[in-house]
Protein backbone atom coordinates (compact mmCIF):
# COMPACT_ATOMS: atom_id res chain seq x y z
CA UNK A 1 0.00 0.00 0.00
CA UNK A 2 1.31 2.92 -1.17
CA UNK A 3 1.46 5.56 2.44
CA UNK A 4 -0.53 8.89 2.32
CA UNK A 5 1.90 11.07 3.39
CA UNK A 6 6.01 10.48 3.20
CA UNK A 7 8.28 12.25 6.32
CA UNK A 8 11.82 12.66 5.52
CA UNK A 9 14.66 14.28 7.95
CA UNK A 10 16.80 17.16 6.27
CA UNK A 11 19.58 17.93 8.44
CA UNK A 12 20.14 22.14 8.09
CA UNK A 13 23.59 21.63 8.69
CA UNK A 14 25.37 19.21 6.30
CA UNK A 15 21.93 18.30 4.37
CA UNK A 16 22.06 14.81 4.18
CA UNK A 17 18.71 13.20 3.72
CA UNK A 18 17.34 10.63 6.49
CA UNK A 19 15.26 8.03 6.53
CA UNK A 20 14.81 5.69 9.67
CA UNK A 21 18.90 5.04 9.96
CA UNK A 22 19.64 5.40 6.38
CA UNK A 23 21.14 9.20 4.79
CA UNK A 24 21.23 10.33 0.78
CA UNK A 25 22.41 13.01 -0.04
CA UNK A 26 19.02 13.87 -2.18
CA UNK A 27 15.77 13.49 -2.05
CA UNK A 28 15.32 11.25 -5.06
CA UNK A 29 18.28 8.33 -2.85
CA UNK A 30 15.88 9.10 0.12
CA UNK A 31 12.83 8.70 -1.58
CA UNK A 32 14.42 4.91 -2.72
CA UNK A 33 15.13 4.24 0.44
CA UNK A 34 11.82 4.80 1.97
CA UNK A 35 10.18 3.06 -0.87
CA UNK A 36 12.26 0.12 -0.92
CA UNK A 37 11.53 -0.29 3.14
CA UNK A 38 7.91 0.77 3.18
CA UNK A 39 6.92 -1.59 0.02
CA UNK A 40 6.40 -5.04 -0.25
CA UNK A 41 8.69 -5.98 -3.05
CA UNK A 42 7.86 -9.13 -3.85
CA UNK A 43 4.51 -7.84 -5.41
CA UNK A 44 6.31 -4.83 -7.45
CA UNK A 45 7.50 -5.10 -10.97
CA UNK A 46 7.95 -1.54 -11.75
CA UNK A 47 7.82 1.31 -9.65
CA UNK A 48 8.48 5.28 -10.48
CA UNK A 49 7.64 8.56 -9.09
CA UNK A 50 7.70 12.69 -9.71
CA UNK A 51 8.39 15.17 -7.10
CA UNK A 52 6.74 18.38 -7.46
CA UNK A 53 6.55 20.59 -4.66
CA UNK A 54 5.25 18.99 -1.93
CA UNK A 55 3.81 15.83 -3.36
CA UNK A 56 5.00 12.78 -4.71
CA UNK A 57 3.50 11.17 -7.64
CA UNK A 58 3.96 7.35 -7.32
CA UNK A 59 2.79 4.88 -9.92
CA UNK A 60 3.15 1.00 -9.28
CA UNK A 61 3.27 -1.19 -11.45
CA UNK A 62 2.34 -4.84 -9.51
CA UNK A 63 2.46 -8.39 -10.68
CA UNK A 64 0.69 -11.05 -8.23
CA UNK A 65 0.51 -14.70 -9.95
CA UNK A 66 -0.47 -14.18 -12.75
CA UNK A 67 -2.05 -11.12 -12.43
CA UNK A 68 -1.03 -7.36 -13.32
CA UNK A 69 -2.36 -4.42 -12.12
CA UNK A 70 -1.27 -0.29 -11.93
CA UNK A 71 -1.38 1.37 -8.80
CA UNK A 72 -1.43 5.60 -8.49
CA UNK A 73 -1.03 7.75 -5.82
CA UNK A 74 -0.23 11.22 -4.76
CA UNK A 75 1.34 11.54 -1.76
CA UNK A 76 2.29 13.91 1.03
CA UNK A 77 6.08 15.12 1.01
CA UNK A 78 6.80 16.32 4.49
CA UNK A 79 10.42 17.44 5.06
CA UNK A 80 11.20 18.01 8.80
CA UNK A 81 14.84 19.96 9.24
CA UNK A 82 17.17 18.55 11.54
CA UNK A 83 20.36 18.60 13.40
CA UNK A 84 22.20 14.61 12.92
CA UNK A 85 23.95 13.45 15.07
CA UNK A 86 27.21 13.75 13.23
CA UNK A 87 26.65 17.68 12.98
CA UNK A 88 25.89 17.63 17.06
CA UNK A 89 29.10 15.68 17.56
CA UNK A 90 31.24 18.35 15.30
CA UNK A 91 29.37 21.39 16.84
CA UNK A 92 30.35 20.23 20.66
CA UNK A 93 33.89 19.96 19.46
CA UNK A 94 33.75 16.02 19.42
CA UNK A 95 37.34 14.35 18.56
CA UNK A 96 38.56 10.71 19.20
CA UNK A 97 42.08 12.09 17.56
CA UNK A 98 44.58 15.06 17.28
CA UNK A 99 46.73 15.22 14.59
CA UNK A 100 49.37 17.74 15.06
CA UNK A 101 50.88 18.82 12.25
CA UNK A 102 54.25 20.75 12.67
CA UNK A 103 56.40 21.71 9.03
CA UNK A 104 58.01 24.24 7.82
CA UNK A 105 56.09 27.29 6.63
CA UNK A 106 56.37 26.92 3.07
CA UNK A 107 54.87 23.44 3.19
CA UNK A 108 52.35 23.50 6.05
CA UNK A 109 49.84 24.95 3.55
CA UNK A 110 50.32 22.37 1.33
CA UNK A 111 49.77 19.75 4.29
CA UNK A 112 46.87 21.44 5.51
CA UNK A 113 44.74 21.24 2.19
CA UNK A 114 45.72 17.81 1.80
CA UNK A 115 44.15 16.59 5.18
CA UNK A 116 41.24 18.87 4.24
CA UNK A 117 41.03 17.18 0.96
CA UNK A 118 41.15 13.88 2.39
CA UNK A 119 39.07 14.04 5.28
CA UNK A 120 36.04 15.50 2.73
CA UNK A 121 36.82 11.89 1.26
CA UNK A 122 36.64 10.02 3.97
CA UNK A 123 33.44 11.29 4.99
CA UNK A 124 31.97 10.21 1.59
CA UNK A 125 32.35 6.93 3.69
CA UNK A 126 32.49 7.46 6.95
CA UNK A 127 30.36 10.14 8.77
CA UNK A 128 32.90 10.96 12.30
CA UNK A 129 35.54 12.22 9.11
CA UNK A 130 35.44 15.57 10.29
CA UNK A 131 37.79 18.08 11.74
CA UNK A 132 35.91 19.84 14.76
CA UNK A 133 38.23 22.26 15.91
CA UNK A 134 41.83 23.52 14.67
CA UNK A 135 44.28 25.70 16.18
CA UNK A 136 46.81 27.35 14.78
CA UNK A 137 50.11 27.05 16.98
CA UNK A 138 54.02 28.22 16.50
CA UNK A 139 54.97 25.78 13.90
CA UNK A 140 51.89 23.88 12.45
CA UNK A 141 48.41 23.32 13.62
CA UNK A 142 46.16 20.99 15.44
CA UNK A 143 42.83 19.37 13.84
CA UNK A 144 40.93 17.53 16.03
CA UNK A 145 39.26 14.55 14.14
CA UNK A 146 36.13 12.99 14.65
CA UNK A 147 37.52 9.52 14.05
CA UNK A 148 40.49 7.82 14.82
CA UNK A 149 41.00 5.32 12.55
CA UNK A 150 41.03 8.34 9.67
CA UNK A 151 43.33 10.76 11.67
CA UNK A 152 45.59 7.24 11.45
CA UNK A 153 44.93 6.71 7.84
CA UNK A 154 45.47 10.54 6.44
CA UNK A 155 48.40 10.22 9.01
CA UNK A 156 50.22 7.43 6.89
CA UNK A 157 49.41 9.15 3.63
CA UNK A 158 50.86 12.10 4.88
CA UNK A 159 53.85 10.32 5.72
CA UNK A 160 54.19 8.64 1.84
CA UNK A 161 53.47 12.31 0.16
CA UNK A 162 55.22 14.48 2.34
CA UNK A 163 58.19 12.05 3.61
CA UNK A 164 56.85 13.03 7.08
CA UNK A 165 57.35 11.67 10.14
CA UNK A 166 54.71 9.91 12.54
CA UNK A 167 55.02 9.76 16.14
CA UNK A 168 51.31 7.95 17.75
CA UNK A 169 50.61 8.52 21.51
CA UNK A 170 48.01 7.30 23.37
CA UNK A 171 46.91 9.54 26.27
CA UNK A 172 43.69 8.94 28.22
CA UNK A 173 42.08 11.89 30.32
CA UNK A 174 40.45 11.11 33.51
CA UNK A 175 38.27 13.31 36.40
CA UNK A 176 38.86 12.86 39.75
CA UNK A 177 35.64 13.30 41.03
CA UNK A 178 37.22 14.37 44.84
CA UNK A 179 37.97 17.53 43.04
CA UNK A 180 35.07 18.42 40.62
Amino acid sequence: KIPDKVILRRCKVCGKIFVNDKSADTIDGALDIFLTENLNQSEIDDATYRVRGNTINITLALKMDNLEKTEKKASELKIKMITCKNCSLKAIGYYQAIMQIRAPDHKLKDIIDETEEQIKFANKRNDLAFISNANEINGGVDMYIGSKSVAKRIAMSLKDKFDAKIKISRKFGAIDRKSV
